[in-house]
């Protein structure tokens, strides 16, 4: 049985319709992961109303596997002309292609909208930041979330 969540392939879409938005120009595999991330849980990073992957106590100790997810995502996504790779003396930095854009704009379903929705919030919430200061951003509040998990543990 071929799994559909949780893949490189899920990812791709997902990515797709990140780089799509065009707000940046300087997106690294560590930036889109992390925006990714924040566009799912945006009610974690206090930017949206609404955690698009539902709440979860564990969602912080998923980055590890979402920056994987979204490394052989983006090599899916490269190797079949749907994004293109630009190195700079700081490393590779990915742009949507025409053909990716195309691909992207036929997927019209409530989840891409969301999604999309939530990436905005989330490029709004990152604008200007650099790659490590949006991880910066998230190991802060995986930190906090995981006192406050160790707090409530210890109250009951």
């Amino acid at each position: 049985m071929m799994e559909l969540f949780n893949t490189p392939f899920e990812t791709s879409l997902r990515v797709l319709l990140l780089l799509e938005t065009e707000a940046r120009t300087d997106f690294t595999i560590n930036m889109i992961a992390g925006v990714d991330f924040a566009a799912l849980y945006g009610k974690s990073f206090d930017i949206s109303e609404m955690n698009l992957h539902g709440d979860n106590l564990f969602k912080f100790s998923e980055f590890a596997t979402r920056k994987e997810l979204t490394r052989d995502g983006m090599a899916f996504l490269v190797r079949r002309g749907f994004v293109d790779v630009k190195p700079t003396k700081n490393g590779f930095i990915y742009q949507i292609s025409s053909r990716g854009k195309e691909f992207s704009q036929q997927l019209d379903t409530k989840y891409s909208k969301d999604y999309r929705r939530q990436v905005s919030l989330a490029l709004r919430h990152f604008s200007g930041d650099s790659e490590q200061v949006i991880l910066n951003k998230i190991n802060k509040l995986a930190v906090a979330s995981l006192e406050k998990e160790a707090a409530a543990f210890h109250e009951e």
